[in-house]
């Protein structure tokens, strides 16, 4: 039997061949991010077509929906405390949309800035056993001085990247995985510059990339859900 849950949408970023899910429960404040126990989805991902209400309509970033769980407790990954599994035989129901105004008074603007550091350090990556101490895999925050551009990744293609201060914590070189495609978030966010930003992150499994002897979990801004003032290009 499975379990409603109504939330705020705060991510829909790719993952592996399809989406990253995360709602924040209005009743509770808790982050949940919704997986597929398929055993064709690697990494739990999401498909479009599970993304989508029964009458067409494709979630997005602050939408209100109601939708299914097989159990609000979450599956016994090591990594990510919040995964818990999708209903794949019920669709996503909208219920409207909100601003980033609404989430910050539901959320709480001092939630905003705590905790000190983002996932345990000011890197971009970490440790699988920094990431397995993680007490979250999921924050809201807010940013200040954002900035957005091309940088190239470890296989040498180019890759839209970020830079930002939290805290008065200086982060470079932050993976970008707002969008369905690498292309969509160079042609949607390079080159762009915030003054500041509400945004979300996460952090995937470990990987090993060229060059390094263990592997890493990189951390990713998964979503940007506005701004309180812009200044340009």
């Amino acid at each position: 039997m499975s379990v409603e849950l109504e939330g705020i949408v705060l991510a829909t970023s790719r993952k592996l061949n399809g989406y990253c899910v995360v709602l924040l429960e209005t009743s509770s404040k808790r982050f949940y991010r919704i997986v597929s126990d398929s055993p064709f989805r690697n990494g739990g991902e999401l498909s479009e077509t599970e993304i989508t209400t029964a009458d067409g309509k494709r979630i997005e970033n602050l939408d209100v929906v109601k939708l299914y769980v097989k159990s609000k407790n979450p599956v016994n990954d090591m990594y990510q405390h919040e995964n818990i599994i999708l209903d794949d035989t019920k669709k996503f129901i909208y219920l409207n949309h909100i601003d980033k105004n609404d989430l910050v008074q539901i959320f709480g603007d001092k939630n905003l800035n705590f905790p000190t550091q983002i996932f345990i350090n000011e890197w971009s990556s970490m440790t699988a056993t920094e990431a397995r101490n993680c007490g979250t895999s999921f924050m809201l925050l807010k940013v200040f001085g954002l900035k957005f551009y091309v940088e190239q990744n470890s296989k040498g293609e180019p890759s839209c990247k970020c830079s930002f201060k939290y805290n008065g914590i200086e982060y470079t070189g932050m993976n970008v995985t707002i969008s369905a495609t690498k292309e969509d978030d160079i042609r949607k966010y390079a080159g762009k510059h915030y003054p500041n930003g509400l945004v979300c992150f996460s952090f995937g499994a470990p990987y090993l990339t060229q060059g390094n002897k263990e592997p890493k979990c990189f951390k990713f801004m998964c979503s940007f859900l506005g701004y309180w003032s812009y200044y340009g290009k």
